[in-house]
């Protein structure tokens, strides 16, 4: 019996990570989408129905990746501040502070997509109702780097 369990344990595993990668692919394309729908219409202009119709989903769907609209514009700072923290624990713990940030810049800088920014910059800073939940929000990305 317990050589069956542990056959088991690495299908969940492997099931496991296949769901969380489904999940980031989905969120990614809801991302896309939305940013898309938004550029173009205007972030107010853009209800969740509107962005479902255009993934070719129902809304019931987007809603098991995001609680509103306004999360989708959370996805790209988020990612900003997962790649600093990860670049941060990668740094040396005996360079000084300063050096350590330099560096994690410069990586970032490296590693951004111009295009991706730009784009996501045109929404958020289009429509002031993205733009105050943007700025309502970035306590927790805040928070997150400290």
């Amino acid at each position: 019996m317990s050589a069956q369990s542990e056959d088991e344990a690495p299908v969940k595993r492997v099931g496991h990570q296949v769901k969380l990668h489904r999940r980031e692919l989905m969120a990614a394309e809801f991302e896309q989408i939305a940013l898309d729908l938004f550029a173009s219409r205007g972030y107010g202009n853009v209800s969740v129905d509107d962005i479902a119709d255009a993934a070719g989903v129902s809304a019931r769907t987007f809603y098991r990746y995001f609680a509103a609209k306004e999360d989708i514009l959370a996805l790209y700072p988020r990612r900003l501040s997962d790649f600093v923290t990860e670049a941060l624990r990668q740094e040396s713990p005996d360079q000084p502070v300063f050096a350590a940030f330099s560096s994690v810049l410069n990586k970032l800088a490296v590693a951004m997509d111009q295009e991706e920014l730009r784009h996501w910059m045109s929404v958020t800073t289009s429509d002031p109702r993205s733009y105050r939940w943007m700025a309502v929000h970035r306590l927790d990305l805040r928070r997150d780097m400290e």
